[in-house]
């Protein structure tokens, strides 16, 4: 049984934030771009909707707020950003915002399994097959962030203006 499962079947109230790709995980390309002036990933052109982590902290707190009997009980709410795009793309944007200029390089399969350092291989060949099967597939845009928050998710530019000199 899965853990949401266990969960969801207790005697007390829950409520599931299920947020998708985090804008945070650029933070590691960073090192990258520090070191090299290049962001070595696989599937570049796979499509997810990064979320802001304080959307997701927005959303937290007003379920808390709201308490148990307020609607929340029970529910599941897929959390994404405000629009899909590709890890390029992302990459693009950072150069634009920020003038750091990027080489996006587009890794093999193979070259990644090589340069990914992850403790856990199968962990790795799951983001490898997930990415894979996001390329040419735009992820769709939940609402969840605009349904508890009362504003619309954070933008990825956004995210890089909270975050400034990340990249330099």
């Amino acid at each position: 049984m899965k853990t949401e499962q266990v969960i969801a079947s207790g005697s007390y109230a829950t409520t599931r934030l299920q947020p998708g790709a985090f804008m945070s995980n650029a933070t590691y390309w960073a090192y990258q771009v520090r070191a090299t002036g290049q962001i070595r990933l696989p599937y570049l052109d796979a499509e997810e909707a990064p979320i802001h982590e304080q959307d997701i902290a927005d959303a937290a707190l007003r379920v808390l707020l709201d308490g148990p009997g307020n609607g929340h009980d029970g529910r599941g709410y897929p959390l994404t950003g405000p629009e899909s795009m590709t890890r390029r793309r992302q990459i693009e944007l950072i150069t634009e915002h920020t003038g750091v200029p990027i080489e996006a390089v587009d890794l093999t399969a193979d070259q990644a399994r090589a340069e990914l350092q992850m403790r856990d291989e199968g962990q790795r060949e799951t983001l490898l097959a997930y990415w894979a099967s996001r390329v040419g597939k735009p992820q769709p845009i939940e609402p969840g962030v605009e349904l508890l928050t009362g504003h619309t998710a954070r933008t990825f530019v956004t995210w890089l203006t909270d975050n400034p000199g990340l990249f330099n």
